[in-house]
C-alpha cells in the first residue's frame, strides 16, 4: 500500500466521521434545547450545539471497534454476525457514555441521546472499517491474531 492510497483512505474516514458528527449535532440539538440556553424573543429555546466529553470520547473510540470485533471473532463467522456484534458494542458504549454524562452533569438520563450516540458510533465504526481498516489490512491481521477457530 502506498502513502497516496493510505492518505486517500484516511480522507474517506475523515469525511464519514464528519458526516456522522454533523448528524449527531443536528439531530441531537433538540434533545439538549432545554438546558437553560438563551431563548428567542417568543420564549422558544434556541438551538444548542453541545457534545459532552463522554460522548465525544465514545465517538473517537468507535474508530477501533471494528478491530475489537476482529479480535474476538473467528474468520469463519458470517459478516452479518460481526455487524450485529459491532452494533451491540456501539449501542452499549452509547448507553454508557450517556449514563456517564448524566452522572457527571447531575441531569436525568437522556435515552434519545444515548441511542443517537450509539448510532453515530456504529456509523463511524462501519466507515472506518470500510474506508481504513479493511483496505490497509489491519482488519485481516486482527482477525488472524484474535480468537482461533477449533477444527
Amino acid at each position: 500500500m502506498t502513502i497516496r492510497t493510505l492518505a486517500r483512505h484516511l480522507a474517506h474516514v475523515a469525511v464519514f466521521a464528519l458526516i456522522a458528527l454533523a448528524v449527531v449535532f443536528i439531530v441531537g440539538a433538540p434533545a439538549h434545547a432545554d438546558t437553560g440556553a438563551a431563548t428567542a424573543g417568543d420564549g422558544i429555546p434556541s438551538i444548542v450545539w453541545r457534545l459532552d466529553v463522554p460522548q465525544l470520547l465514545n465517538l473517537l473510540i468507535a474508530v477501533v471497534f471494528p478491530v475489537l470485533v476482529g479480535l474476538v471473532t473467528t474468520s469463519n463467522v458470517r459478516s452479518a454476525w460481526k455487524a450485529i456484534l459491532l452494533a451491540t458494542i456501539s449501542l452499549a458504549s452509547g448507553l454508557a457514555s450517556a449514563l456517564l454524562t448524566a452522572v457527571l452533569d447531575g441531569v436525568p438520563f437522556d435515552l434519545i441521546a444515548a441511542f443517537l450516540t450509539g448510532l453515530a458510533a456504529w456509523i463511524i465504526a462501519l466507515a472506518t472499517y470500510a474506508g481504513f481498516w479493511k483496505p490497509t489490512g489491519v482488519a485481516a491481521a486482527a482477525q488472524r491474531a484474535g480468537v482461533q477457530s477449533r477444527r
